[in-house]
């Protein structure tokens, strides 16, 4: 994390951490003309707090619908100011309510409440299923399951899934992975599974797969991958070496995208990771992060790409 000392004397860490309630508060028009003073007598105090701020503004404008952060950002730099005054009701209280609602709302998903199964931060689940097929959900991943005599689909809702599909007897159907519009029917194998956003990527380990999407049909083999969203891109050698190693606690990465990279990270990372230049995420990135490591191994990864990260209490940014 950054901690190089500005003019003002504060490590960068805490201008960042700073930097970013601004930006937060700013983005929700909620300054008031004593907020507003001392914000001119802040960013005038070191000219390094006007760059931070540029910084923070752009990272909080790039979330797109970036409301929750923004609130939990200034809700949590309200709880720090509370705390230290020792208010624990009135302002404190709200402030903390809005923590837990920022909380919940950078880490829930609609799209995941009923699913039969379900993950959580940093959680890796193996399921057996009726029919001998065996799944292993990655963290942050839902899927709903249908295994009887006449179906054999397993939904992915969100996240990734590693499926060892049990050997159908004559006349039984096919296992079936369902996402995004899409779907992977297994041809006596083990594959992953994983949505990326509106995407989907499909990566057989074992055995072959035929992916189905937009009418159009692609058969892989062992070592093959292909992703869909609307159609299917030509099936490849598979991105990652190991595409399953994170059952065995590693993310082995091999040529992705650092957003791509992210995204994975943030299935396992305590707080969100927030990848603030949209440019850095498109370079092609590889490594080994170990997913009970994620914050060590993402500054290693940051220092790689000429990068830095800034804990600012409810999230980490990832920045230049």
């Amino acid at each position: 994390m950054s901690s190089i000392p500005h003019k003002s004397g504060r490590s960068a860490r805490a201008v960042e951490r700073e930097a970013s309630r601004w930006a937060a508060r700013l983005s929700l028009g909620v300054l008031s003309p004593e907020d507003e003073a001392a914000f001119a007598a802040w960013r005038a105090a070191d000219p390094a707090h006007a760059g931070a701020l540029d910084r923070m503004t752009a990272a909080v404008e790039s979330l797109g619908s970036a409301e929750p952060l923004a609130r939990a950002v200034d809700a949590r730099a309200r709880e720090a100011q509370a705390a230290r005054r020792r208010v624990l009701g009135g302002a404190g209280s709200v402030a903390a309510a809005l923590v837990l609602v920022g909380g919940i709302t950078l880490w829930a998903d609609p799209a995941t409440l009923g699913a039969d199964r379900r993950t959580g931060v940093g959680q890796v689940e193996a399921v057996v299923l009726a029919d001998g097929s065996r799944l292993w959900l990655d963290a942050k991943s839902a899927v709903d399951i249908d295994v009887t005599a006449t179906d054999r689909t397993v939904t992915l809702r969100r996240g990734r899934v590693f499926v060892e599909a049990a050997h159908a007897p004559p006349g039984a159907p096919a296992f079936t992975v369902e996402a995004g519009g899409g779907r992977a029917i297994d041809v006596g194998t083990a594959f992953v599974v994983e949505r990326l956003g509106d995407q989907v990527e499909v990566t057989v380990t074992e055995g072959r797969v035929d992916v189905v999407s937009g009418g159009r049909v692609v058969a892989l083999a062992e070592g093959q991958a292909a992703t869909y969203e609307a159609g299917i891109v030509p099936a490849r050698h598979a991105p990652d070496v190991l595409p399953a190693a994170w059952r065995q606690g590693r993310l082995v990465i091999s040529r992705r995208p650092l957003s791509a990279v992210v995204a994975q990270l943030n299935r396992y990372s305590r707080k969100p990771i927030v990848l603030t230049d949209r440019a850095a995420g498109r370079r092609i990135v590889s490594g080994v992060v170990r997913v009970d490591r994620v914050e060590d191994d993402l500054d290693s990864l940051a220092r790689t790409q000429g990068l830095s990260t800034t804990d600012i209490g409810v999230a980490v940014w990832l920045h230049r």
